[in-house]
C-alpha cells in the first residue's frame, strides 16, 4: 500500500473527533433528557402513591430514593445493585397494589 492512500493517524483522529464530537454531544444531551424525564416521572408517581395512600408511605419514599441512587450509580456492580434495589421496590409496589384491589362485589341474581 502506498503512503498516499493510507491516511495518517492525525487525519483519522481529527476526522473521528469532528464527526464523533457532534454525535457524542447529541447522545449526551439525549441521555440527560432521558434521565431528567425518568426522574420527574418517578417523582410524580411517588407523589401520586403518597397522596392516594394505596401503598405504605415508606414505599413511595423508597421508590424515589432507589431511583435517584440508580440514576447516579457508576457503571458496574454499583449500578447492578442499585438497579436490583429499584426493581425490588417496584415489585413491592406491585405486590401492595395487587393486594389492595378487592374483587368486585357479586351482583344479586334477579328473581323473576
Amino acid at each position: 500500500m502506498s503512503a498516499a492512500l493510507a491516511p495518517t493517524v492525525d487525519e483519522v483522529v481529527g476526522h473521528t473527533e469532528h464527526v464523533g464530537g457532534r454525535r457524542a454531544r447529541v447522545a449526551v444531551i439525549l441521555a440527560a433528557l432521558v434521565v431528567i424525564l425518568m426522574t420527574l416521572g418517578a417523582l410524580l408517581l411517588a407523589a401520586a402513591l403518597w397522596r392516594a395512600g394505596t401503598v405504605p408511605r415508606w414505599l413511595a419514599v423508597a421508590f424515589v430514593a432507589t431511583n435517584l441512587v440508580s440514576v447516579m450509580a457508576p457503571f458496574g456492580p454499583p449500578a447492578a445493585i442499585a438497579g436490583s434495589a429499584f426493581g425490588a421496590v417496584l415489585l413491592a409496589i406491585g405486590w401492595q397494589l395487587w393486594r389492595s384491589v378487592s374483587p368486585a362485589p357479586a351482583s344479586p341474581v334477579p328473581t323473576t
